[in-house]
């Protein structure tokens, strides 16, 4: 499989893959629900995931409190997501949308 990351991008790498995910936010329930999903087999997608899924990673929030984010595309039987993870204080799946 192929990296998911444009020509031409940054050399940037996953670095949230190795952590345990303690959770998700309202809004990847939502997405994973819309999808027929519960959330162990969300956890179980997102436990899955390797760097060749790996699309982009960004900073976000406020000044000294970053937040990485990192997002993901991956292929797996029940149809293509687009996974964002999130690192705050413990590692979230934040956004888990169906394509």
């Amino acid at each position: 499989m192929n990296s998911n990351t444009p020509l031409g991008a940054p050399a940037d790498t996953p670095k949230l893959l190795k952590m345990p995910i303690m959770g998700a936010t309202r809004t990847a329930l939502a997405d994973a629900a819309e999808a027929r999903l519960h959330y162990e087999q969300m956890l179980e997608i997102a436990g899955i995931l390797t760097a060749n899924e790996f699309c982009e990673s960004k900073s976000v929030g406020a000044e000294g409190e970053p937040v990485r984010q990192e997002i993901y595309r991956v292929q797996t039987p029940v149809g293509v997501f687009h996974i964002m993870l999130a690192l705050t204080e413990e590692l979230m799946i934040a956004e888990f949308r169906k394509e």
